[in-house]
């Protein structure tokens, strides 16, 4: 969905650009973040991080609300609607790729924190 808004924001030529810079930056915040967030919520305990992560997302909505140009939607139809695109093969394989690769992610997160346990890595899942 921020993909799509992105190259709203910009000229039909630009559009591989912005999808790219929003993808990096959504990487780049799971980089930096994860580590952040382990920290506080080892440190302070994760109400506080549940808290301070609520807070930041308050605030960048409330940004993102006024900051923000409004685009127009995409009107729905018969060939647009979810289930429609369901039946395109490719578009398919896209999205059960795509839920894969999630559960890959997660499924990483939860084996590295073991690992780090398990042969006890020098500054813990912060570190890792």
């Amino acid at each position: 969905m921020i993909a799509a808004y992105g190259m709203r924001l910009v000229n039909e030529n630009q559009h591989g650009k912005a999808i790219a810079v929003i993808m990096a930056g959504n990487t780049l915040g799971i980089s930096i973040g994860m580590p952040i967030m382990t920290h506080i919520g080892n440190e302070y305990s994760w109400r506080t991080e549940f808290i301070g992560l609520g807070v930041a997302i308050i605030v960048i909505a409330l940004i993102s609300a006024f900051a923000l140009p409004s685009t127009p939607g995409e009107k729905l139809t018969k060939s647009s609607s979810p289930f429609a695109l369901l039946k395109i093969p490719a578009v398919l394989l896209v999205v059960l790729l795509t839920l894969l690769g999630v559960i890959a992610h997660y499924g990483v997160y939860v084996y590295i924190t073991s690992l780090v346990d398990e042969i006890q890595l020098a500054g813990g899942i912060e570190s890792a």
